[in-house]
């Protein structure tokens, strides 16, 4: 019965898997890409995935994916420790300032050690200024009021490529600035102008002195560098051209008033302020109040989700690209978030290095191919590790693209044939099939879904003589109108498919609509021409089941019938675990293609544990319009578990009397009541009635009562082994034990009653046990006992290992056993389990 329960299990496993197409999670592998590209650590414990993501560590994420770090360090360690001097180039064009403001020079370097006193030097007069900067386009400005040639004021100015607006220079007449912008901000210069002479009759008068403070911003404005430069112009002429040579000093900090107003950075959080800091002075994020960052409270996802898209280039400031509240919605539509990287409602650091993974390959708002080539080109990344990350995500990309075509239609013609291997226990069973397929399945209607499997499962079981037994079972599975029919083993049988019930919490539109496949379920990915091998992230997958199988075990509820029948919930868990999931696939013109699939996995299923391999190969025939789905006859043949169920009683109810009835053996009246069995005897008694007490003597023998009945007591007073075995019988009286003997051991060799029904055993003062061939109640002494009361477990296929305590082990009988030791009475129950019962 247990090998037949086995292939059962194993029958109905392949076709679930079959029929579900088995092929929220664990991210160890994208973190690990992360760590080598530089953008994540761990601890020496791990990367604790299985824990929240706090904010110091989303802000610290935005640097890194921002490729800021390095300038975030520097940014923080200027604040800290401001440099008091800032050093430029000079060319040889201007003559040194007087030292008395403070100015040295060294070589053609300029230092400049108190800016302040330059820049309070208020102009008298204004100029006009052209210069070139390092072979870039020539620029003119000059303050508002002073005449200068037609053009001088607006003139066009390109940096790195990058053109900007003719604009005005603003220089109120005696201020001690001017701010330049090229139009949308990218780049700006602040002017100051110091007269030393009078200078009226000339626009350039001699030895004017001009002190000019440079910032340099990149295309995303952030701040490059910036530097101050205090000169004497060495030329009168207005139309004279002046060049001049300015570099930006890699580790300037005191150009600008930063600030830092977070006071609870500290206590474990001192390693966050840098980039707290920098992302804080950039706008990029803001405190929870005006002096609190709160950088232990827990991000969200929607606040993470912010963080991606700024990282990208996205701004959610108003008239942006996008609003807070709707940062997921935006995330996804630009295919950083997805139904596998991320899950809402239980926000973990496993979702952080999934969506940051994710987002490293999306194509920023500046316009790269994706973020990682941005990063590269930054130089926050390094080339030769970005390399491989890079070539994954391309072949990704060319594998999407493919498969838009596949995910364009709804309905397919295929074929499959597989081979597996299922092990439950020591059960090693081999199965193959074929089967046809034809399925019509619209993601936003899946209540209309269509769908015919039909074709064979072969398996080989193994027999009792170790030789294995060859079971071609024909299978039929079909969908229509809602309802699932499956015709296996000659039953047919139909159920209602409440897809909406089973798959509640999943967004099947997007699980079964899925038009791409995610980044961070993929651990690797090779082309070659039209045929992709992908490896799947089998952790990320095993989540995804996890979620699956409990809403759907959820649905099942246990009649009382299947409760007395010894069924539990337990029974009808599922689970999954998988450990290898490799896949080819080539795609053909018009939607077609072929898939071939490697799989391992260990699933639990009606409380048994199976490990199965399995090899897929499958092919498309047809799609879209020439699918067609046909269907049998009589569907309407076809009953429920609750139908087939009552049918099968009422048959094993016929088969059970009829049995009976043919079995049906007269019992006799014994005319023998004693037995003295000789040593290493064993006498079979059946089919009697016994109307007195019967005893039974001799050590080391047994004595089978097949099909007997005892209207009085039964007695066994035997001193060493000697087994009564009561087989169908009943006894009505009590069931003896007495001998000689009290002082023994565990190990001794009791005298014993081993039966199949409940029976009263009276052990007084003397050794003895009994044997119960199930789980079911016997009385000792007047005491109840059950399976439940052992305390000791005796593992029959291990004898070596003697007793050990009983924790719930498979057992399918107990004993109870009394003796004493040194005086001391002990009574034990103790259980195992035998294949042979």
């Amino acid at each position: 019965m247990k090998k037949v329960m086995k292939s059962m299990v194993i029958g109905s496993l392949a076709a679930a898997m079959l029929a579900s197409g088995a092929s929220a999670a664990d991210f160890t592998s994208s973190a690990d890409v992360l760590k080598d590209l530089g953008l994540f650590q761990g601890s020496e414990a791990g990367y604790d995935l299985d824990r929240a993501p706090d904010r110091a560590e989303a802000a610290t994420m935005m640097v890194r994916l921002l490729g800021k770090e390095a300038e975030a360090k520097t940014f923080w360690q200027g604040m800290t420790n401001p440099q008091p001097v800032q050093q430029v180039e000079a060319a040889s064009a201007y003559t040194l300032l007087d030292n008395e403001l403070g100015v040295a020079m060294q070589g053609n370097t300029l230092y400049v050690a108190d800016k302040d006193k330059l820049m309070t030097k208020a102009a008298e007069e204004g100029m006009m200024s052209e210069f070139d900067y390092e072979g870039y386009t020539k620029m003119m400005w000059a303050p508002i009021g002073v005449t200068v040639p037609e053009g001088a004021v607006k003139a066009t100015f390109s940096y790195d490529g990058m053109e900007g607006e003719p604009v005005e220079i603003d220089l109120t007449k005696n201020g001690d600035t001017a701010m330049m912008h090229v139009e949308d901000g990218k780049l700006m210069y602040y002017v100051g102008v110091v007269a030393e002479k009078d200078g009226k009759t000339d626009l350039w008068p001699e030895e004017t002195i001009v002190t000019k403070h440079f910032v340099w911003l990149d295309k995303n404005g952030t701040v490059l560098g910036e530097t101050n430069a205090a000169l004497n112009w060495s030329h009168t002429a207005p139309t004279a051209e002046t060049t001049e040579s300015a570099k930006p000093v890699e580790e300037s900090t005191a150009a600008k008033d930063y600030v830092f107003p977070f006071t609870d950075m500290d206590n474990g959080y001192e390693w966050a302020k840098p980039y707290v800091a920098w992302l804080y002075n950039e706008g990029l994020t803001s405190g929870a109040t005006a002096t609190t960052f709160e950088p232990g409270n827990k991000c969200t996802a929607q606040q993470y989700t912010t963080f991606l898209m700024r990282a990208l280039g996205y701004s959610d400031a108003e008239g942006g690209d996008f609003t807070y509240d709707k940062a997921i919605d935006f995330a996804t539509e630009k295919g950083v978030v997805d139904m596998f990287n991320m899950d809402a409602d239980n926000f973990m650091r496993d979702d952080v290095v999934a969506m940051s993974y994710t987002a490293l390959s999306v194509a920023p708002k500046s316009g790269e191919t994706d973020l990682l080539t941005k990063l590269v080109g930054d130089k926050a990344v390094d080339a030769e590790k970005a390399a491989p990350v890079q070539k994954t995500f391309e072949t990704l990309r060319n594998f999407n693209e493919a498969y838009k075509a596949v995910a364009a239609t709804t309905s397919a013609d295929a074929t499959a044939d597989f081979t597996m291997n299922m092990k439950v226990e020591d059960l090693s069973v081999d199965a193959s099939g074929k089967f046809n397929v034809q399925v019509k399945a619209d993601p936003a209607k899946l209540e209309e879904m269509q769908m015919a499997m039909t074709g064979s499962l072969t398996v080989n079981v193994p027999t009792e003589d170790g030789k294995t037994e060859k079971m071609d079972v024909p299978m039929e599975m079909y969908v229509k109108d809602g309802v699932a029919y499956t015709n296996m083993m000659g039953s047919k049988m139909k159920q209602d498919l409440d897809l909406e019930t089973v798959f509640k919490g999943f967004d099947m539109q997007q699980l079964t609509g899925m038009t791409t496949m995610p980044l961070c379920m993929v651990d690797s990915i090779s082309q070659d021409g039209n045929t992709y091998k992908m490896s799947y992230n089998t952790e990320a997958f095993n989540g995804l089941f996890t979620e699956l199988f409990s809403q759907m075990t959820t649905q099942v509820e246990l009649t009382e019938e299947m409760k007395a029948q010894g069924l539990t919930e337990d029974m009808f868990k599922l689970a999954l675990d998988l450990s290898k999931a490799d896949v080819e696939v080539t795609f053909k013109n018009g939607g077609l293609y072929d898939e071939k699939a490697d799989m391992a996995m260990t699933m639990e299923m009606l409380g048994m544990k199976v490990d199965v391999t399995m090899q897929m190969n499958m092919a498309t025939k047809k799609v879209g319009d020439a699918v067609e789905v046909k269907y049998p006859t009589d569907l309407d043949t076809y009953k429920t578990l609750e139908e087939l169920t009552a049918e099968a009683e009422t048959v094993a109810e016929v088969v059970t009397t009829e049995t009976a009835e043919a079995q049906e053996v007269v019992k006799q009246p014994a005319t023998e009541y004693t037995f003295a069995l000789a040593e290493g005897e064993t006498k079979e008694v059946s089919n009697l009635v016994f109307d007195k007490d019967v005893t039974v003597s001799g050590n080391n023998a047994q004595i089978n009562f097949v099909n007997c009945e005892f209207k009085g007591n039964i007695v066994n007073t035997a001193n060493e082994y000697t087994r009564v075995v009561l087989e169908g019988s009943t006894v009505a009286g009590q069931c003896v034990l007495q001998n000689n003997v009290k002082e023994a051991t565990l190990e001794s060799a009791f005298p014993k009653f081993l039966t199949d029904a409940p029976i009263n055993v009276v052990c007084e003062d003397c050794i003895g046990s009994v044997i119960a061939l199930g789980d079911f109640d016997v009385t000792w002494n007047g005491k109840t006992y059950k399976l439940q009361d052992a305390t000791l477990y005796f593992d029959v296929k291990n004898p070596d290992a003697g007793f050990v305590p009983y924790k719930d082990q498979q057992a399918n009988n107990f004993c109870v056993a009394q003796w004493w030791e040194k005086g001391q009475q002990q009574v034990i129950v103790e259980c195992e389990y035998s294949a042979n019962l």
